[in-house]
């Protein structure tokens, strides 16, 4: 009889992640390249609160959940923020263990929270690149259904198309890169941990365009190797190389260079993780590795550092339109001060003026536990959830969008 079947399966059990348990419009006049209100006119910002609201997004016969801050105006854009699972895992548990529920009404975004396809032996998967994680070959589309998604909380509930965050981790990360090499005008920046791009960069990954690019990465992960590895019988680039790819592809500096540390992990206030950014791309972007020294595959992420850290790079380009007047702040003549993760716009690129429109999952579940004999960690995946949103509170599902 065939090995392949239990070789099969055995990768099924390695690339499980894991976790801890755990107003009306007023008019604008315009003067120059500036742009004026009445400070009566009802703008201004928006104390948005942990009252958080959702609603249900569907693309294919498959849907996904949007959470939105209490107090979200939809003409009003706000950053998406989208997370993407690892093998096995869920949209809601991952964001749940990435402390991004806190963070909607803290660092003031909405959060999607999509699932992957089941295959037939019941894990959850993106079909992302050759190593990573259609072990049966599925024939599914995961960037198009990403892309529905993205465009319709752009066009109906107050997504800002500037601010579109792609934050992955395991079989999510490598969707991560594979949604950036396929849809990179469609997204700010990607935060990938514990993933990797494609192997074959130059002809697997097409160039359309350049996001901000942060591969997280822990020194010690044993499941999707630093240093680089094969899964699924083909090959996925170490930590440093998926960051170099990009970096060559924006015109960066070739070499790194080390801006410090940062605490990513764990309690003990300790900065473990090494912040290293190839400078200067010519391209306007960013592209950053941080190197989790002593991490693993499913590091204790700490709250709410991991969130802070990561949005905040991630969206450090970033111009929202704090007062709704339909400008940008960089273009305003007043900025109202909303939010902590706005400081103007990429180098070597023309201000957005006003807001644009870029053109352009099953619904998530809880998880609870679940134990195999198996050495290698194991997601949970059933069961009922742990308070999903901290210190925040979820109110019932108001709309429905289909596509």
């Amino acid at each position: 009889m065939s090995s392949r079947p239990y070789a099969l399966i055995l990768v099924c059990l390695m690339l499980m992640a894991f976790g801890p348990p755990g107003p009306e419009q007023a008019q604008v006049e315009e003067l120059g390249d500036r742009h004026w209100t009445d400070s009566n006119d009802g703008y201004g910002p928006i104390n948005y609160t942990n009252e958080h609201t959702t609603a249900t997004i569907s693309k294919n016969g498959r849907s996904a959940t949007l959470t939105m801050p209490g107090g979200h105006v939809y003409d009003r854009p706000l950053p998406l923020v989208v997370a993407l699972h690892g093998y096995s895992s869920s949209g809601s548990f991952n964001a749940w263990w990435m402390k991004l529920y806190d963070s909607v009404h803290e660092n003031e975004h909405l959060l999607l929270t999509p699932d992957g396809t089941m295959n037939f032996i019941g894990m959850r998967f993106w079909n992302a690149t050759d190593a990573c994680c259609n072990l049966f070959d599925t024939d599914v589309d995961d960037v198009s259904f990403l892309e529905g998604l993205i465009d319709q909380a752009v066009q109906n509930y107050g997504a800002d198309p500037e601010g579109v965050v792609l934050i992955g981790h395991s079989n999510g990360a490598f969707m991560s890169h594979r949604m950036a090499c396929d849809r990179g005008g469609t997204i700010e920046s990607i935060v990938s941990l514990n993933g990797a791009t494609w192997d074959d960069f130059a002809n697997d990954c097409p160039d359309t365009g350049r996001p901000n690019i942060l591969h997280v990465h822990g020194a010690l992960d044993s499941v999707i190797q630093y240093a680089g590895g094969t899964m699924n019988g083909n090959p996925y680039p170490s930590a440093p190389q998926s960051t170099a790819l990009w970096a060559d592809r924006s015109g960066c500096e070739a070499s790194w260079t080390d801006l410090g540390d940062i605490d990513l992990i764990g309690n003990d206030g300790a900065a473990e993780t090494d912040n290293l950014e190839h400078l200067n791309c010519t391209d306007g972007n960013r592209v950053a590795h941080w190197r989790i020294n002593d991490g693993t595959h499913a590091p204790p992420l700490n709250d709410p550092g991991w969130a802070d850290h990561t949005l905040s790079w991630a969206l450090e380009d970033f111009v929202r339109d704090s007062d709704g007047d339909g400008f940008r702040d960089d273009v305003d003549s007043t900025t109202p001060t909303s939010g902590r993760m706005r400081t103007g716009t990429k180098s070597g690129t023309t201000p957005t003026n006003a807001m644009t429109t870029r053109p352009a999952g099953p619904t998530p579940t809880g998880m609870g536990s679940a134990s195999l004999a198996t050495p290698f960690p194991i997601i949970r995946t059933s069961g009922p959830m742990p308070t999903a949103t901290g210190r925040g509170t979820i109110r019932t599902p108001t709309t429905t969008t289909t596509a």
